[in-house]
């Protein structure tokens, strides 16, 4: 199971943040749900290696850690309610890995893609020198 590191927006003000590190995948989702959503929360998730959760006897994190494990220590920490609300189902399997963006990944939202002529992004224009095809009717 991966490892991240993350800046957590709380409620997602800018104005309260906390870096959280030895994040799981599943734990970026639940901070994401409980503090108002995954793009005004998370900012500079960054992968940091394998979770690793339990301490040997010097401080050193050690032991790799399981997926029954990490869904009991985030019932135990964020609450059953806060977990059920991301994982509904006790059969529900935990990720892995964050899909989401990774700090350094442009991260463009609908506001802020670059318009062309007919004010649609670039993306949803058709192809230079494409000829306009009329819809079928059946």
């Amino acid at each position: 199971m991966k490892s991240y590191s993350a800046l957590i927006q709380l409620k997602g003000s800018p104005h309260n943040q906390v870096r959280k590190d030895e994040l799981s995948a599943a734990e970026l989702l639940i901070l994401a749900e409980i503090h108002q959503g995954e793009q005004a929360v998370l900012k500079e998730v960054k992968e940091t290696g394998t979770l690793r959760r339990v301490k040997d006897p010097t401080g050193e994190r050690t032991h790799k850690w399981d997926m029954d494990q990490e869904r009991a220590w985030l019932i135990r920490t964020y609450g059953k309610d806060n977990f059920a609300r991301v994982f509904p189902s006790q059969f529900t399997p935990l990720p892995q890995e964050y899909t989401g963006p990774l700090h350094g990944q442009d991260v463009l939202s609908e506001d802020e893609l670059p318009l062309e002529g007919d004010g649609l992004p670039a993306i949803l224009q058709p192809k230079k020198g494409a000829k306009p095809q009329a819809a079928a009717l059946t």
